[in-house]
């Protein structure tokens, strides 16, 4: 009987839109989840209606409770996982209101930290969505995006080998096309890309290190 209303409780924080209400919901599916309750499909429908948030810190705690709810993966957190991985590359695609793009990348960076093996097979999703993340003049965007590729690229080395090259190679093109604009902003965002991957597998990127350096450091100098 008390489950029972502690369940009912969750559902009424899911209706209000309020994201306190949100935040405690979120609390109490985690909560749940890790006492050993077994309705998943119960915890995800109810945690599904708390995302995505807007507000950074809102975004960064839900990205956090989801990677709770699929830590130690099994077939069901992995569907869902590809499920939340989905959602999150709406988010990013959307226009206008409807766009997550901060949460969408705490979202993808925290299942990649999380259960890596079940979205390394989105790589090419993921890499279609690349323009689109990293053309928003928000730097605070830019950092989360860039942030999310270094942790779904630390899944591709663990889970993707047969990807690995491939997507470094995408990327290292992709940073050196950004370095091609006049813009700033899309300069800011290939030193903050190539930062986070050469932290992830330098080896990859030794051979264009000079390259970088001499582009990054040009940056700086007339910034």
């Amino acid at each position: 009987k008390h489950l029972e209303l502690f369940l009912s409780k969750l559902v009424q924080l899911t209706k209000t839109g309020n994201s306190e209400d949100a935040i405690r919901a979120s609390i109490g599916v985690v909560a749940l989840h890790n006492f050993g309750y077994r309705d998943f499909d119960l915890l995800t429908k109810t945690f599904d209606r708390l995302i995505p948030q807007s507000d950074k810190e809102y975004a960064k705690f839900t990205s956090w409770c989801a990677g709770q709810l699929i830590c130690h993966p099994n077939l069901a957190k992995a569907r869902y996982t590809q499920h939340l991985f989905q959602r999150s590359i709406g988010w990013i695609r959307h226009k206008g209101q409807r766009a997550r793009p901060l949460s969408a990348c705490y979202l993808i960076a925290s299942l990649s930290e999380n259960d890596g093996s079940s979205v390394v097979s989105f790589n090419s999703h993921f890499q279609s969505v690349t323009w689109s993340l990293i053309s928003h003049n928000s730097p605070e965007i830019i950092q989360s995006a860039a942030y999310a590729f270094s942790r779904y690229a630390k899944a591709i080395i663990n889970y993707g080998r047969g990807e690995m090259d491939s997507f470094f190679h995408f990327f290292n093109m992709f940073c050196k096309s950004l370095l091609t604009y006049g813009s700033p902003v899309k300069k800011y965002a290939s030193i903050s890309l190539i930062r986070e991957l050469i932290l992830i597998n330098s080896d990859y990127f030794f051979s264009d290190f000079q390259f970088f350096y001499d582009s990054f450091l040009n940056f700086y100098n007339k910034s």
